[in-house]
């Protein structure tokens, strides 16, 4: 994930203008079987993602998490990052 840290900061950085740097949390990766579903009932084959948490303009409490879905050979597939917690700051939504 390293060698992709400058395309995931500028991808997040596209996401908010008011974002000017990005600090990525490197211990927090994880991988997860994930299970599509609607309402409860399974829709979709099962899929893996990785998720990694990230802070922001060097503000101790802020927090985001940027996912991506991981290939066959359990890869991330960095054309398919997405925010998936929006930006916070001390559990607020940041506006800037």
């Amino acid at each position: 994930m390293k060698e992709h840290e400058q395309e995931m900061t500028e991808y997040v950085k596209s996401k908010n203008t008011k974002i000017t740097s990005v600090q990525w949390d490197w211990e927090s990766i994880e991988i997860q079987i994930v299970t599509p579903n609607a309402g409860g009932i399974p829709a979709g084959s099962k899929y893996k993602k990785l998720s990694i948490d990230g802070g922001f303009n060097e503000i101790n409490d802020s927090n985001f998490l940027l996912s991506f879905v991981m290939s066959d050979n359990n890869q991330p597939e960095i054309e398919s990052m997405y925010i998936q917690q929006t930006f916070r700051v001390g559990g607020k939504i940041f506006n800037g």
